[in-house]
């Protein structure tokens, strides 16, 4: 017997819903993107620490750049990151910083943070949502 049904097509473009999945962020997470939005050398730079300033604190000159603004970050602090584009500065809290993660996942075409595919692009992504909310630099 031969079989004459054939095979629907179905449209891969349209769209038909959507699916949200969640991520936990650890403290590592936090690190890696600090650390590698930090050595990418994009359009921002940490100026300071809301509470302790920044070359102030002892204990930046026991730590790594990174795990210095890490900490901060974790322990409730806030930074100051100054916009070396438009000369601004903005307020980075963890709260940002996670929303900036949670917009990397959502907004951009590939979730490369959570897949372990990240590169200084994806550092610098998240961190302009994290600061602007949006991309703002290509």
């Amino acid at each position: 017997m031969v079989d004459k049904r054939e095979l629907k097509t179905f449209d891969d473009k349209m769209i038909v819903g959507t699916v949200a999945v969640e991520h936990k962020v650890s403290q590592d997470d936090i690190n890696t993107v600090i650390c590698g939005w930090i050595e990418s050398g994009y359009s921002c730079l940490i100026a300071s620490s809301v509470k302790n300033g920044f070359k102030d604190s002892a204990e930046y000159e026991t730590m790594f750049w990174s795990d210095w603004a890490t900490d901060k970050i974790l322990n409730g602090d806030s930074l100051i990151v100054k916009d070396t584009e438009e000369n601004e500065t903005h307020e980075l809290t963890l709260e940002k910083l996670i929303n900036g993660i949670k917009l990397n996942a959502t907004e951009r075409s590939h979730d490369d943070f959570f897949n372990d595919n990240h590169d200084a692009i994806t550092y610098d992504c998240i961190m302009q949502y994290a600061i602007f909310g949006e991309l703002i630099y290509g």
